[in-house]
């Protein structure tokens, strides 16, 4: 981890979460004032984030504590995302982050720099901000993050991952999704919840090595509570289908695709789950 000395106003040290309640601002080092704090819950969070709130209800969204520190004109601020389960943390998190760029010694999953840290521990995706990215200030976000993150409680979900897709996908391409807002990025399949997850229906993908040369397929799969839901899935896919996507081949349970690249893509039921692959190059 990059460190410099910094002088003891810069430290940070004492600052604790417990879950998401946060201690009082006497707690805060010496030197450093707790210059604003607020809660934005899921029918405020637009006041916050304004134009991009929607991905974070999608993900699950419950509570989001922001706390401001000022030292002098500097400052340094923590803005603690609380989601309904760890499923809908990591899979916000995973989408913000994109490639990650993890920083070594960090106590939990992180991808960050001098400007900001990204991190995800438990139901809770944090964001550890130094606006200006000045590079003495680094080592009390580093101290600041740590701290937080320390005292939210470790909750173990489920790993969808090894759960639902088999081993081999390509390192760094791994997402999780419960509606269009997170999946459409990857492809656009039909307007809306096209594949009805109602934003609480879990889905992963990830990309994999294809049998061409260089080809990259993408294996996108979403687990429904039974094979009733996946089938109405299967349909609803079936009838609204964007119409830049071609149907080539089609049965009860599967659909073949083309998109306008000549790329192929298919779909399939198995058992309660729907499973999509695409960017194929030859079927």
């Amino acid at each position: 981890m990059r460190r410099k000395p910094l002088f003891a106003a810069l430290a940070l040290v004492g600052f604790l979460v417990c879950g998401l309640s946060l201690l009082a601002a006497e707690t805060t080092p010496e030197g450093w004032k707790e210059t604003e704090r607020r809660e934005y819950t899921r029918n405020d969070l637009y006041g916050y984030i304004d134009g991009g709130a929607e991905i974070f209800l999608e993900y699950g969204f419950q509570k989001l504590t922001l706390i401001r520190y000022g030292l002098g004109k500097e400052e340094l601020d923590v803005e603690l995302y609380r989601m309904d389960n760890p499923e809908g943390a990591l899979g916000i998190y995973l989408a913000k982050a994109g490639r990650e760029t993890p920083l070594t010694d960090f106590p939990t999953r992180n991808s960050g720099d001098r400007y900001q840290i990204m991190a995800v521990k438990g139901s809770t995706f944090a964001l550890f901000n130094n606006p200006e990215g000045k590079e003495p200030l680094f080592p009390a976000l580093i101290s600041l993050a740590t701290e937080a993150l320390s005292s939210i409680p470790d909750e173990k979900g489920r790993d969808l991952f090894v759960e639902l897709l088999p081993p081999g996908f390509l390192a760094g391409t791994a997402r999780l999704f419960r509606g269009p807002l997170g999946f459409q990025p990857i492809i656009t399949l039909g307007d809306g919840d096209i594949l009805l997850q109602k934003g609480t229906i879990l889905g992963v993908l990830a990309d994999y090595a294809g049998p061409e040369k260089g080809e990259i397929q993408t294996l996108a799969v979403v687990s429904y509570p039974s094979a009733q839901e996946a089938k109405k899935a299967f349909d609803n896919l079936i009838a609204n289908l964007d119409s830049y996507l071609k149907k080539e081949i089609q049965s009860e349970d599967s659909l073949t695709f083309k998109d306008f690249s000549g790329k192929f893509g298919t779909l399939s039921l198995s058992g309660s789950r729907l499973l999509l692959r695409f960017n194929i190059s030859k079927i």
